[in-house]
């Protein structure tokens, strides 16, 4: 029934963030205790004998350590006012900023990611804004980055809007197109 369903779904989201907490205690315990047996660092030994991909055996080393140094990170992931991806932003910008991470962590706490890195971004906006960049992909496919101010974020949101109906999928680049 949906209502199974729903509550099946609801209890696996409790066990993968429970899940989550317990794992990174054990690689922090691991790393605490220098258990990577022949590998020369932790994340190798997570990568190469566990099979770790490698930027989420990056991210959650950082993770470990972070909670090791700030317990109380331990209680904001476990509420679900804290992910992996809100740790990261708020690690960035204490890093940044020379911030406390706790100090950091409160203003992200509970909010998505866009709304967090919006908010610290307003906050603490860096002194020079990171230079336009274009890389080639292939012969045809570029990447191009760059910093837009709110009003043509929303511009791109109101073609999005009206261009719904027949481009339901559409990139930014064919927005922009």
């Amino acid at each position: 029934s949906d209502e199974v369903l729903v509550a099946s779904f609801r209890d696996l989201l409790a066990v993968e963030k429970e899940a989550l907490v317990q794992q990174l205690d054990h690689i922090a315990e691991l790393d605490r205790r220098k258990l990577f047996f022949h590998y020369p660092s932790l994340w190798a030994y997570l990568v190469q004998d566990l099979g770790m991909e490698e930027s989420t055996a990056e991210r959650r080393i950082r993770a470990a350590r972070t909670m090791c140094k700030h317990p109380e990170i331990r209680r904001e992931l476990e509420s679900d006012k804290l992910n992996l991806s809100l740790l990261e932003i708020a690690q960035a910008c204490a890093h940044e900023q020379q911030l406390p991470i706790a100090q950091v962590i409160a203003q992200v706490a509970g909010k998505s990611c866009r709304a967090a890195r919006q908010e610290l971004g307003a906050q603490y906006r860096a002194s020079e804004l990171p230079p336009d960049r274009v890389r080639p992909l292939d012969a045809d496919h570029f990447e191009v980055r760059f910093v837009a101010p709110q009003e043509l974020l929303d511009r791109l949101q109101e073609i999005r809007g009206l261009l719904a109906h027949s481009h339901p999928r559409a990139s930014l680049a064919e927005l922009l197109d």
